[in-house]
């Protein structure tokens, strides 16, 4: 996770992990068969033992791991609870991978995988730029030799722009913010 920390919602901590061994073939779980998540966002139970209970992967994981374009790249972002046009709220999480797409996952179900379709809320493809104005060259937060981005959130959905982005850009290896708030308040990076 380029030295970034794990999240906790209280219950369950989630992180990301980086290249490795992913194995496409699923139990009836949904999980791979041999146990290898490599690549993957997990959703990880606390209690009654630690133990993986969710996870998504992306569609092209392997292809993504093979040519160094890991999700696992950057850490886990929890969002406050969102609430939908029609009222229903929404937990949601959000990784990064070094392909220049951010996605974001449903914690309650985080889509696990699918060779064929992403089962996430959803994904964002070429939101971040680099100062030059190109994709970012490997995510974190922010991207290496871009600056740190807001991207607003309506109805549970990330805009696909930037609202405001640091003047000050970041060399390699990015930048790894510390975000925190006291539930939907007092948010801080």
């Amino acid at each position: 996770m380029a030295g970034s920390g794990i999240a906790s919602d209280g219950t369950s901590v989630y992180f990301i992990d980086g290249n490795g061994s992913f194995t496409p073939t699923l139990n009836a779980q949904g999980f791979p068969v041999d146990g290898n998540l490599a690549n993957t966002f997990m959703k990880m139970s606390l209690a009654p033992n630690l133990r993986i209970v969710d996870h998504f992967a992306t569609v092209n994981n392997v292809t993504q791991a093979a040519n160094d374009e890991d999700f696992g790249s950057g850490g886990p972002l929890l969002l406050p609870d969102q609430t939908m046009a029609g009222g229903t709220v929404k937990h949601l999480a959000v990784g990064a991978s070094k392909d220049n797409k951010i996605y974001v996952v449903d914690p309650d179900s985080m889509g696990k995988y699918n060779p064929n379709v992403n089962g996430n809320w959803q994904t964002l493809v070429g939101t971040r730029r680099a100062a030059s104005g190109l994709g970012c060259v490997r995510q974190r937060r922010g991207c290496t030799y871009g600056g740190l981005e807001s991207l607003p959130i309506t109805n549970a959905m990330l805009a696909t722009t930037a609202a405001s982005r640091t003047p000050t850009t970041f060399p390699y290896p990015g930048t790894t913010p510390a975000i925190s708030a006291n539930g939907a308040a007092n948010g801080i990076v």
